[in-house]
């Protein structure tokens, strides 16, 4: 049981005890973050975010208009731990996917290449204690009696009369899962899709990271992640998603097991994720993938991820699959647009690199597809990711002693 969904009057009074019942509030388009009541509001509708998630989003908007360094991001939300630079653009694309775009069409937040992020909409501030949509306000005083009278505040009333101690304690009570409410009925259905457990998302999460990698190591630990996330969370439609994907890859680059069995358990898991969240975009990107790789239905294919876009056009990993699919059919110009795409929603995705280095290479677009493979392994990445068409591309151009000379350096980072 987790903090978003207690019942609203227990958050607001706990919390109203500890600043004094003024709320501090951030208005943005249709948006409303109460940082009191850690709270975002769209047109009045709660929008249920992780903790992370939140506080990343309370940074860049008290930092609105100004530049918040990944450094700087890291040490704010984890003060106490060591974190990847991914974590916090894993943060940040999922609050693009919450956010949206402004009604121009303009995304809230800018990344700034290799520096941070700038959350770049207006924003209006206010500590607003008279706020009637304020639920942090006191009840006291004058306005006690209109308050008895009014059923949205007497199941709070009957707690402020029993002081912060009963509050207290029965925070705790709920965080030792003793309450008995059902979580169905309480919390909000969230638009970016958070599961029940944070222990489950934080797997699905380490699923989604290791699963980009594109190593054989690294794709077993992702499909055991994603098997931990279902297990917590048997309802979690994108840790069914993120499992297809998975089992597809190592059907198709090998790695372990049968391909025509990790295949069935690819096409398994995607029809799973559907069954349980038919609008969930990777879904039918993953599932359009094994289209290609195995079923050879192109058409097919072509309408699954048309179908993700329409379902969130801001998904990196739905413009990053459809661009493997414009390539691998010789529709270069298009793949190219997807790909770059992807890159501006997820800039820090090594795997998105690869995918426009290698549509650059196929392309026929040689020395623009050298410049990008250097960079990706300037970024860290295994040169074996990149060998065959950083190489290829040396040898298109005539470029033999150089081809041979980043062979040779391939097998220093064997």
């Amino acid at each position: 049981m987790y903090l978003e969904i207690y019942p609203g009057f227990l958050l607001n009074f706990s919390e109203s005890d500890m600043d004094g019942g003024n709320g501090h509030f951030y208005e943005f388009s249709s948006f409303r973050l109460n940082l009191s009541e850690r709270q975002l509001l769209d047109n009045e509708t709660p929008v249920s975010l992780t903790p992370k998630a939140f506080d990343v989003l309370a940074v860049l908007v008290e930092r609105h208009g100004h530049l918040v360094e990944k450094e700087e991001l890291m040490q704010r939300v984890w003060p106490d731990a060591f974190v990847e630079e991914a974590n916090v653009a894993r943060l940040v694309h999922t609050l693009r996917k919450v956010l949206g775009e402004d009604q121009n069409g303009n995304k809230f937040i800018e990344t700034v290449a290799k520096r941070g992020y700038r959350f770049v909409a207006m924003v209006d501030e206010s500590t607003d204690p008279a706020d009637p949509q304020d639920q942090s306000q006191s009840i006291t005083g004058p306005q006690s009696a209109k308050a008895l009278s009014d059923p949205k505040y007497s199941s709070r009333i009957m707690f402020l009369s029993a002081g912060s101690l009963i509050a207290v304690f029965l925070v705790l009570l709920l965080s030792l899962n003793l309450w008995t409410a059902d979580p169905a009925k309480l919390q909000v259905v969230s638009r970016d899709r958070v599961p029940s457990s944070d222990e489950a998302y934080r797997s699905y999460l380490l699923g989604v990271a290791l699963a980009d990698r594109w190593s054989r190591d690294d794709n077993r630990k992702a499909i055991e992640n994603f098997q931990k996330a279902i297990e917590l969370d048997p309802n979690y439609a994108p840790a069914y998603a993120g499992l297809g994907n998975a089992h597809s890859v190592r059907a198709f680059f090998g790695g372990g097991g049968n391909p025509t069995e990790e295949y069935l358990k690819a096409k398994a898991a995607l029809e799973k994720a559907l069954a349980l969240d038919e609008s969930y975009a990777e879904t039918h990107s993953y599932l359009g993938e094994t289209k290609v790789n195995f079923e050879w239905d192109f058409a097919g294919a072509e309408r699954e991820h048309r179908r993700a876009l329409e379902l969130d056009p801001n998904s990196t990993v739905v413009h990053r699959m459809y661009a493997l699919l414009l390539s691998f059919t010789g529709r270069s110009d298009e793949a190219l647009t997807e790909i770059k795409t992807a890159i501006d929603l997820d800039p820090a995705s090594i795997l998105n690199h690869r995918i426009y280095a290698s549509t650059l290479y196929y392309a026929r677009r040689y020395d623009e597809a050298i410049a990008e493979n250097i960079r990706i392994v300037e970024m860290g990445e295994d040169f074996s990711a990149v060998q065959e068409s950083l190489i290829g591309s040396y040898r298109r151009i005539g470029e033999n002693d150089k081809a041979f000379g980043w062979f040779v350096r391939g097998k220093e980072f064997d």
